[in-house]
């Protein structure tokens, strides 16, 4: 059973209930077929949007390795985390390619891998991230010949603001993650910027109009209320992981880290002798493999077998350029099928 995060949205997800196969995309669009299993494995149907269902086998996970001697360059390393206050010892492979294994989420941290092609590149990935001067974002007005006035989100919420064509502006609300929740209410999945909007409550003369404004590139506000002659633009925060380890490559091959946690920043070389304290309670992490002409091997091998009714089944796809290798779904669940890890997704 793998343990599966629910504090975020879809995002190129798969889930299996009984025996029907559905697929959310970052847009929140679904897609559901039914399925079935010939008896020489092929499943029917053969594809589901950009999801190809290459095959069916019983008690099998596929599992990834990489290994030197490719034929073009592509640095990969096997970094270790260890702790002995939680009895734990993590291998982990970062790969400049294919693009799924550059980075990847363990529990609340994440880990990357990031080549830098000249010393001010290099010095870029090295230093802390930027402080962001709105937390919140920003929201820009056009009134036409008037101009345009931006706000802080954070600094206007709750607040009325006047624009120079006379349109008064409330801020009423900020949903970080946002979702449509029970009873189609909006609500945040999360305290991250991942998909933020805003509610505006606009008032010129007796005319008053309500907008969900999203920082969703491409997704137009949704109205309700009088028409208003303005427009409005939602520029989300940048969004900062809080917690990192960044394996670094520099112009000349020598190998950097960079680790953000509440604890701090820091930065330095990476080496085989090195031992890491990124700040993530007692963890350290160490580098165990160096290859400079990695190629990917992935292999389907067995594993104890699971309870009647939840066989495993393979599949591909792929979205945004990405594949998608074979996945594996614990009984029930809403599950990320670009994971660097096996990649099976089970029948229920």
């Amino acid at each position: 059973m793998l343990r599966v995060r629910t504090d975020s949205g879809p995002n190129n997800q798969i889930r299996v209930a009984g025996d029907v196969l559905e697929l959310i995309a970052p847009d929140q669009t679904r897609q559901q077929t039914d399925l079935f299993i010939k008896s020489d494995g092929t499943v029917v149907p053969s594809k589901l949007g950009d999801l190809d269902l290459v095959g069916y086998s019983d008690n099998a996970i596929k599992t990834v390795n990489f290994t030197d001697g490719g034929p073009v360059a592509n640095l990969a390393v096997q970094v270790q985390l260890r702790s002995d206050r939680m009895g734990q010892t993590l291998e982990r492979w970062l790969a400049v390619a294919p693009a799924g294994y550059r980075q990847m989420d363990i529990g609340p941290a994440h880990l990357e891998i990031a080549p830098a092609q000249d010393a001010a590149e290099l010095k870029q990935l090295l230093s802390p991230p930027p402080k962001e001067t709105a937390p919140f974002g920003t929201l820009t007005f056009g009134t036409g010949k008037l101009g345009t006035r931006s706000l802080d989100v954070q600094q206007t919420l709750g607040q009325t603001q006047t624009l120079p064509n006379g349109i008064t502006v409330d801020l009423v609300k900020v949903w970080p993650d946002f979702r449509l929740g029970r009873n189609n209410q909006p609500t945040s999945a999360s305290e991250q910027f991942r998909n933020p909007a805003v509610q505006l409550n606009l008032t010129q003369g007796e005319a008053q109009a309500r907008w969900f404004v999203f920082a969703k590139p491409g997704l137009e506000p949704v109205k309700t209320g009088d028409e208003m002659a303005i427009a409005v633009q939602y520029d989300a925060p940048t969004v900062t992981a809080s917690d990192y380890f960044r394996v670094v490559a520099g112009p000349d091959q020598q190998l950097y880290y960079a680790a953000l946690s509440s604890k701090g920043f820091k930065s330095g070389p990476f080496g085989t002798d090195d031992a890491i304290s990124p700040g993530w309670a007692d963890f350290e992490i160490s580098l165990n493999q160096r290859l400079d002409h990695a190629q990917v091997q992935r292999q389907v091998v067995p594993v104890t077998p699971w309870p009647a009714a939840q066989s495993p089944m393979q599949g591909s796809g792929a979205a945004g350029g990405r594949r998608w290798p074979r996945l594996l779904a614990p009984l029930g669940g809403t599950h990320h099928p670009d994971h660097p890890r096996g990649r099976l997704f089970r029948r229920l």
